[in-house]
């Protein structure tokens, strides 16, 4: 506050005006992947929600799944297997095939040594950030 007297005349308050309301509370969910200890066949995947929102279970989460040993990903649509989530918590989706089929009529498996895991590889939903939709984990056995 400021007295204002300057034009000679009779002082006057002047209040200047209050400061913006803060930005609101972040709400939207972040999706991480959380890859179990695997064996370079199968690996247990969980999609857990960091962020400062729920996930809200939609029509379409697009799960890439690549071993170190397969030439291309896998997409997996994981909608049906991801309910909503609260905020810190996770789900489970199951195994994840790391491996690759060797010989011929599934003779057998070849492990790989590390998985990497995505979720949300479309962009469908909107999170606080993209760049940690991604996890690579080293076979444990």
């Amino acid at each position: 506050m400021r007295l204002d007297g300057s034009s000679g005349g009779p002082l006057t308050c002047v209040v200047p005006p209050p400061p913006p309301p803060p930005p609101p509370p972040e709400t939207r969910p972040d999706l991480v992947v959380d890859i179990g200890a695997h064996d370079g066949i199968n690996a247990p995947v969980r999609i857990c929600n960091r962020g400062r929102g729920a996930f809200v279970a939609g029509s379409e989460l697009m799960l890439s799944v690549q071993g170190s040993s397969q030439p291309t990903a896998t997409l997996v649509n994981v909608a049906t297997l991801v309910p909503r989530l609260e905020i810190d918590a996770c789900t489970s989706t199951g195994d994840a095939f790391v491996g690759i089929v060797s010989g011929t009529g599934g003779g057998w498996y070849t492990p790989s040594s590390s998985a990497t895991i995505c979720v949300d590889t479309t962009n469908r939903v909107d999170e606080i950030a993209n760049e940690n939709n991604c996890t690579t984990r080293l076979r444990t056995s």
